[in-house]
Parts: structure tokens; C-alpha cells; sequence
């Protein structure tokens, strides 16, 4: 990663074995001196580290908040089989390690990005996580599938249920850095080539993968695990995101409000698209005011 300067804290790599099943989770902090803030940031399936790690420079928390991220099991230079997880308690697990090690019993908040987002929230209504908001992007409460959603939750389902099955990869969404050119992720040439020349892969998602997400998303939409959800929830997304389904976010919204009572801070970016925090400029600079705005409510 980037060394240090005067103005700019440098980020520290660590490993943590999970306690799941104790492979090597790889994680990175931003020690600063007075902190006022602790900030955990939760990346995208097939993302990592490094590639967010000028997002802390970008707001208004670079020099006050003690930054924390980690690639997620199975991808980046974390151990597992990439994209694969057979429960999102897995995620959550992890993330609650990495918590331990790095802000101890202190307060945080939780930024997070596409399945970040999904792991946030989920890690959350279980009471895995215990942050004191959350600021989402782009999160993952719906896939968009090549076929009716009820045949994909069967599938995923019966091949989930043999272990061989289940590891195998779905070959779908790994071709999304090949070309700029109606690519669903971003519009900023620069951002998209930094795409490409990372060490790690885009890899499609195992069948396990999407058999644990389906089921997280019964979690989150559960009438039972919304009704004590009570802290404060922002989110954001791209009008052109062709990557997750957006239009779950509205019932999602209704369903938390029917539930508890509480609603969220909700914006649409029009024109942008999925990656939100490594868009263009014009809509970047949008996802980072809004991300500023929703830390400074606490």
C-alpha cells in the first residue's frame, strides 16, 4: 500500500485466522493520533483491500477516524475459496474478528459497499454486529438473475446441498473489468483500468454463494430482525446499476418502516452506476458528500 506522508496516515496490513474455521483473513488499519471516530469499511464481492484505499483521504474523516478494512473470505489476499461462503455468518464472523482486534469495545460505524452492505445489515440483525449506524452503497438486498428468481433459489438451493455441487462456480458476473465499453460498473476510465491491473481476479460466484445469499435475504426482509432494528441507516444508489436490483430497496424501506417504525436517509445518483465510491468524479464526489452527511447525523 501507499507509504506514509506528513498530512497522511499509512495503512497497516494484519491476518487473523477465522474463527469460523481459521484461515488467514487479511485486514488493514489506519492508526491516527486523537482519533474522534472508528470507521469500518466493508468491500464488494471480488474486491479488495487496496482498492479503496484512498476513500479515507476523500472525506472529512482522513485525519480524525481510525479506518479499518479487510478483504472478505475468498477474495483479495484472504485464504477460502474464491467467491464462495456457505453462510453469511461465515462474513459476519469474520468481520466481528476483525472488530475485536482493531476497535476492541470502542464505538463504530460501518461504511460499506454492494455485499458489504448485505454483510452489514445481516451482521447486524442477527446481532453479530453492533455498529452505531449504518452508510450503504449500492448494497446487495436483490440479485438480478437470467432466469425467474424463484428457479434460481431452487437451483442454488439443490446444488448447495452436495458440497462439490456447491463449490462450483456459477460462471456468472466475471467479465464485468474485460471491457470499458458498457461496462456496469463505472465511467471513469482511470477507475476501471485500476480494475484490471490488480493481482486479483473477478471471479463468479460459487452456487453456495448464491444459495447463503438468497437466504440472507430472508433475514433482512424478516418482519422478526426488523422490528429491533433502531439505528441510524443511510443509503445510496446509482439510477443505472445493472449489477444489483435497486427496486428491492423501496419494499425493503417499507418493510423496515412497517416494522420498527424507523425510516432511513435514501438517494438516488442519477446516470451513475453501480460503484458508487470509484465512479466518475461527478458522481463520486456525490456518494462522498452523502457519506460525510450520514456520519455527521450521529
Amino acid at each position: 500500500m501507499k507509504s506514509e506522508s506528513k498530512t497522511t496516515p499509512i495503512w497497516f496490513i494484519h491476518h487473523l485466522k477465522s474463527p469460523v474455521d481459521g484461515i488467514l483473513i487479511r485486514y488493514a488499519d489506519r492508526p491516527v493520533t486523537g482519533k474522534k471516530l472508528n470507521i469500518l469499511f466493508l468491500n464488494g464481492r471480488s474486491e479488495w483491500i487496496e482498492k479503496y484505499e484512498d476513500l479515507p483521504n476523500d472525506t472529512k474523516f482522513g485525519e480524525d477516524a481510525y479506518w479499518v478494512t479487510m478483504d472478505h473470505r475468498g477474495q483479495g489476499a484472504s485464504e477460502g475459496l474464491r467467491s464462495h461462503v456457505k453462510s453469511y455468518d461465515d462474513f459476519a464472523t469474520d468481520v466481528e474478528a476483525v472488530v475485536k482486534a482493531t476497535f476492541k469495545d470502542e464505538p463504530y460505524v460501518i461504511v460499506a459497499h454492494s455485499m458489504g452492505g448485505l454483510i452489514a445489515l445481516y451482521g447486524t440483525m442477527t446481532r453479530v454486529l453492533h455498529p452505531q449506524s449504518l452508510s450503504l452503497f449500492s448494497p446487495l438486498f436483490g440479485m438480478l438473475m437470467p432466469m425467474p428468481t424463484i428457479v434460481a433459489r431452487m437451483l442454488a438451493g439443490f446444488m448447495s446441498i452436495v458440497s462439490f455441487l456447491g463449490n462450483r462456480s456459477t460462471g456468472a458476473g466475471s467479465d464485468r473489468r474485460k471491457a470499458f465499453e458498457r461496462n456496469p460498473l463505472t465511467q471513469s476510465h482511470a477507475r476501471f483500468n485500476l480494475l484490471n491491473e490488480t493481482q486479483y481476479k473477478a471471479n463468479a460466484p460459487t452456487y453456495s454463494w448464491v444459495h447463503a445469499t438468497f437466504r440472507a435475504f430472508t433475514v433482512i426482509f424478516s418482519r422478526k430482525y426488523l422490528k429491533d432494528l433502531k439505528i441510524p441507516i443511510s443509503l445510496m444508489a446509482g439510477e443505472e446499476d445493472l449489477v444489483v436490483d435497486r427496486l428491492v430497496y423501496e419494499p425493503w424501506m417499507k418493510a423496515w418502516k412497517e416494522a420498527s417504525g424507523k425510516t432511513l436517509t435514501f438517494e438516488t445518483v442519477p446516470n451513475a452506476r453501480h460503484e458508487l465510491l470509484n465512479e466518475d468524479d461527478r458522481y463520486r464526489n456525490k456518494a462522498i458528500t452523502f457519506l460525510n452527511d450520514s456520519i455527521s447525523v450521529l
